[in-house]
């Protein structure tokens, strides 16, 4: 359901956001943009056949682009998190060198 594709505190297997480690944090950041091109040529596809208006004549899977919209929201979030995450990790790390 939409509810939860959009579940932003829903974590892939493994995901720990707390981590420290810049490979975790390297590993996250490809596996999410991985996962954002994906879903974005998902709903491309699913976006082409929605053309009718009227969605009792619409394609079935046309109904299914909310739910990969959400889902590919989500991912998106993620991986800006995880971009973030690593650019904050590495100005710490800087600063400590300095001091």
């Amino acid at each position: 359901n939409i509810r939860h594709a959009a579940d932003l505190a829903r974590l892939l297997p493994g995901e720990d956001p707390k981590t420290e480690r810049q490979d975790d944090i390297e590993h996250w950041i490809v596996t999410y943009r991985e996962l954002t091109a994906y879903n974005r040529e998902l709903i491309r596809r699913l976006a082409r056949p929605a053309a009718s208006p009227d969605p009792v004549h619409a394609a079935p899977e046309a109904l299914d682009l909310p739910l990969a919209q959400a889902h590919a929201l989500r991912i998106r979030l993620r991986l800006y998190y995880w971009m973030a995450r690593g650019r904050r990790l590495r100005k710490s790390s800087i600063a400590k060198v300095k001091h």
